[in-house]
């Protein structure tokens, strides 16, 4: 199909001299015509076309234009052609989204000039335009951004936009968001997706001044650079003239829109949708949490889920989840469209001819089932009903204070042990072990009571609040989704007498009940107090919270009769186009506790270690030697323990073989 383009001057190439910001024009061709894409607009609760008919629009990530600019490996990852489109309109899908990079539109110095400016914005301009002449609506993602960022959660620590920040920078976001608008307005056929996943909570250290930051930027507490708030860039985009579609996500990567409508930004156009990420190992990814934080949401503007799947290779979450989101008129769109490895991450297809993984086929399926790959606009009326209309937001939610736990792989229980790995006279440390029970679960929350003065001073790899004497600990985004039979771990630090807390565990959203019973150890060696880092994580799919390398003292391992002996499993949490991180997990098969551990394999294929955490970790060539640290090599009979890396990989991320010797 031809399309009829016109020329226009837009911001280019983005230049600090002094505090005049520089602007290059540069000439990019937009559609004008031929363009069979829904025209879009907000209207209440519903996104409706030119003709005031509500559209609900359903589609996959396509990722690829974030990070190979930056890589210098082109700029998108994989074919972005008709045939690759073709293959699209075979499932069903309508919407598109494009995660974009701020440094590649604007033309930073450190990206590769063939894959910069002019020609990132005309391959962009491209590809929305054949998008559009498909039928198929755009949604322009900003996803990785500029900023020093070191604190919680830190992706990376670079300045440049190579990883995941937790806001915008308003040195190169607001340049950034100019030039899009001002290329693509009088297209409302394409969204504007402001930024992929806030978590600005994690910085700040509370959701009250995440949600200040989120809206007003300027300063934010634990984050070096001056960030861009959705307001600001909301009073950007209209500045252009551009009425598009405005997508705003919330807090904690997306998942988390409990203050969204108290801090929703004002819109001269009105314009705006609420954004959602939900994946099987975030918070919110129970029935009775979508029903009490994202229903009231979805009853007063149109709720946009801007990403959703499960990394298990399956369907089991994802499909429970759309039946929900059909229910309250939800747009959804499922990471990814890329053909990668699904047995780690999302990816929907083996190859770009549409060739479906086990978790594509599942939701391949249920997109067919909605009626083919056209919109099918249902008219809105306000008086009376239509008689099929599209699924409508649930106006009346009313969240309960003991939901019913609906989980999405059969019923999941959990049971959890603590250990104390050290203790001092005024402080000790310990590991919890959540064990899933004969089912998988989604997630798990652990509670126990002291028994006396003792109090949390630091804890990791979980958030961990306390009530007087009550604790609980849930798990993080990466580590709550657990196979039958399956464990991890996660750390505390206390002040106080030396105490071993029996914990109780509950899976998929339920609740324990702590029990107060402990057991007195003590340690006559006091340690040091243990100190945290990050590791850097990259994302692309929802990107795991950085893991910290607890480094007290040694504790000295017990001494007795029987015999020492380990396996070792390694499971990847997350995997991307280039990259994964994983968790290896040391079981203790003896019949007496290990002193030291260690655990060898050789990759089959082009893996390399970047970075790892709570090991000490060698490679020659191809082969891996993990050896544990002072403070986590004693395993008592029967434990386990763990410890993570990040890695590089080309080709295909074969899982190598394990072995483990301990003593």
């Amino acid at each position: 199909m031809v399309i009829s383009t016109r020329w226009i001057r837009v911001g280019g190439l983005a230049v600090l001299v002094g505090s005049l910001l520089l602007i290059a024009a540069i000439d990019v061709p937009v559609v004008t015509a031929a363009n069979t894409a829904p025209q879009l607009h907000v209207s209440g609760k519903h996104l409706l076309n030119a003709s005031g008919q509500t559209v609900v629009l359903h589609g996959v990530n396509r990722s690829g234009g974030e990070f190979a600019c930056v890589q210098n490996n082109g700029i998108w990852n994989g074919p972005m052609d008709q045939a690759s489109i073709d293959a699209m309109k075979t499932w069903g899908i309508n919407i598109v989204r494009v995660p974009l990079n701020e440094a590649c539109w604007n033309a930073e110095s450190y990206v590769t000039a063939a894959y910069a400016g002019t020609p990132y914005q005309q391959a962009v301009v491209a590809y929305v335009n054949l998008l559009n002449s498909n039928g198929i609506v755009a949604d322009l993602d900003l996803h990785w951004t500029d900023g020093v960022y070191t604190g919680t959660s830190s992706a990376c620590s670079s300045a440049q936009a190579i990883c995941q920040k937790p806001m915008p920078d308003a040195a190169q976001a607001i340049p950034f968001w100019t030039s899009v608008a001002n290329t693509f307005k009088g297209n409302n056929a394409v969204i504007f997706d402001l930024f992929n996943e806030p978590y600005p909570e994690r910085a700040t250290g509370a959701e009250a001044s995440g949600w200040t930051c989120w809206k007003n930027g300027g300063t934010c507490s634990g984050i070096g650079y001056q960030v861009a708030g959705m307001q600001t860039l909301v009073n950007t985009v209209r500045a252009t003239g551009a009425t598009n579609v405005i997508s705003l996500g919330g807090l904690a990567y997306s998942n988390d829109l409990t203050a969204w409508l108290a801090n929703k930004p004002t819109d001269s156009a009105n314009n705006l949708v609420a954004s959602w990420h939900s994946y099987n190992f975030n918070s919110c990814s129970s029935q009775s949490c979508w029903t009490s934080q994202l229903a009231p949401v979805a009853a007063q503007v149109p709720l946009i889920t801007g990403e959703l799947g499960e990394n298990d290779c399956g369907s089991s979450y994802i499909n429970p989840l759309m039946t929900w989101l059909d229910s309250v008129g939800s747009t959804y769109m499922a990471w990814t469209w890329n053909n990668w490895d699904c047995s780690s991450g999302p990816s929907l297809i083996t190859d770009y001819t549409g060739a479906a993984t086990a978790y594509g086929a599942g939701y391949k399926t249920h997109l067919l089932s909605l009626g083919g790959p056209t919109p099918t606009p249902t008219p809105v009326s306000s008086a009376t009903p239509t008689t099929n209309p599209t699924p409508t937001p649930i106006s009346t939610p009313t969240p309960t204070t003991n939901p019913t736990i609906v989980p999405t792989g059969g019923p999941g229980t959990c049971s959890a042990t603590f250990h104390v790995d050290n203790s001092w006279g005024s402080g000790f440390q310990g590991t919890v072990t959540v064990t899933a029970g004969s089912a998988a679960i989604t997630s798990w929350t652990v509670g126990w009571t002291w028994p006396g003065s003792q109090s949390i001073t630091n804890s990791w790899n979980a958030t961990v609040t306390s009530n007087g004497s009550s604790v609980t600990a849930k798990n993080i985004g990466y580590n709550g989704s657990l196979g039958a039979g399956a464990s991890t771990t996660f750390g505390v630090q206390a002040n106080g007498s030396s105490v071993t807390p029996v914990p109780s565990c509950a899976a998929n959203g339920a609740t324990p009940t702590p029990t107060p019973t402990v057991a007195p150890t003590r340690t006559p060696t006091p340690t040091a107090t243990p100190t945290p880092a990050t590791t850097v994580t990259p994302t692309g799919t929802p990107t795991p919270t950085a893991m910290p390398t607890p480094t007290p003292t040694p504790t000295v391992a017990p001494t007795g009769g029987g015999s020492a002996a380990c396996s070792a499993s390694l499971h990847v949490d997350n995997q991307w186009g280039n990259g994964f991180t994983a968790t290896v997990t040391i079981n203790n098969t003896g019949t007496a506790a290990t002193r030291t551990w260690r655990v060898t394999w050789t990759w089959p294929g082009n893996q390399a270690i970047t970075s790892s955490w709570n090991v000490t970790l060698t490679s020659s060539g191809a082969a891996v030697t993990a050896a544990n640290l002072s403070y986590n090599g004693a395993i008592a009979a029967g434990g386990s323990g763990s410890f993570g890396f990040q890695a590089t990989y080309s080709g295909t991320n074969s899982a190598p073989t394990l072995s483990c010797s301990a003593t």
